[in-house]
């Protein structure tokens, strides 16, 4: 018996479109079994560079190719990984094209929103609603070579995503505006981190996580602790308000922050990024 399909639900995902300039021109005149090849192996690395960040490719569509972050499993950095999928994704491009001497072209446009998950007549699931269109229509309005993010994207991943505010555009099938951002490539740094309580309401929940922490400190021993919890149930937070704490501490605190990243290659990353970080504001 074929398996079950899985039931619709509401979530929230972050959608990648993009889109390959040049196939057609490339096409024209070229042995189809050659074009085949060609496009294969860009599609394969392509691929690998969405699904090494945890997304996943829920479509190839002609010459676009659609992934999800956040469908099978939800992570709380699901739009940052889309980023970082974007420009990895752009750098094969360039790289595909210096080894083949071609001047293939991405256009990439990712937002972020709720979305229906689930399966359609036995396929395979897929993410359905309007936060997929505006991906799509961002990828469009998107400059060849270029990776436009949307407002909603360009608030979750900022402190840690280089970006330029663009001017405000229409959407095809939209009435209402839609103000965009070009992202250029990643910052190395704490912000995001101090942005969780810039202007969050008071901290509610957390008190005894807290309260914890400070005992830890004021104890003065050395102590190894781990912050871990589903995405979005405030770790970021609870760290920026003992950041706040800290910085009140009248003697003074050496503060470092390393991420331990889920798809991280070593579980000694965190301690690898503190050691780059002093090395830089160390040495010359």
């Amino acid at each position: 018996m074929p398996p079950a399909p899985l039931p619709s639900e509401r979530r929230t995902v972050t959608v990648l479109f993009s889109d390959l300039q040049g196939f057609t021109s490339l096409s024209e005149g070229s042995d189809p079994e050659e074009v085949r090849e060609l496009i294969e192996a860009l599609f394969t690395r392509l691929r690998a560079a969405i699904e090494a960040q945890g997304g996943t490719v829920d479509k190839f569509i002609g010459d676009a190719v659609m992934a999800v972050f956040g469908g099978e499993q939800a992570h709380e950095d699901d739009a940052l990984r889309a980023v970082r999928a974007g420009l990895v994704m752009q750098s094969e491009i360039a790289s595909f094209n210096q080894e083949k001497s071609l001047s293939l072209e991405l256009r990439i446009g990712i937002n972020s929103g709720e979305v229906v998950y689930g399966a359609i007549a036995g396929e395979k699931a897929t993410v359905m609603g309007d936060a997929v269109n505006v991906a799509q229509r961002l990828e469009a309005a998107c400059r060849p070579g270029g990776i436009l993010i949307s407002a909603a994207v360009e608030r979750a991943t900022r402190g840690s995503v280089r970006t330029t505010r663009l001017d405000e555009i229409t959407l095809k099938g939209r009435q209402e505006r839609v103000q965009p951002y070009e992202a250029t490539g990643l910052l190395v740094t704490d912000r995001r981190y101090r942005r969780a309580g810039a202007e969050a309401r008071p901290m509610i929940g957390r008190e005894r996580e807290l309260s914890r922490l400070r005992a830890l400190f004021e104890a003065r021993k050395p102590a190894f602790v781990l912050i871990e919890g589903e995405a979005g149930i405030g770790k970021s937070r609870l760290i920026w308000e003992f950041h706040q704490y800290l910085t009140g501490v009248e003697d003074g605190v050496s503060w470092n922050l390393g991420h331990c990243r889920e798809m991280g290659p070593l579980p000694m990353d965190p301690w690898a990024e503190m050691l780059r970080k002093r090395a830089r504001r160390t040495w010359p």
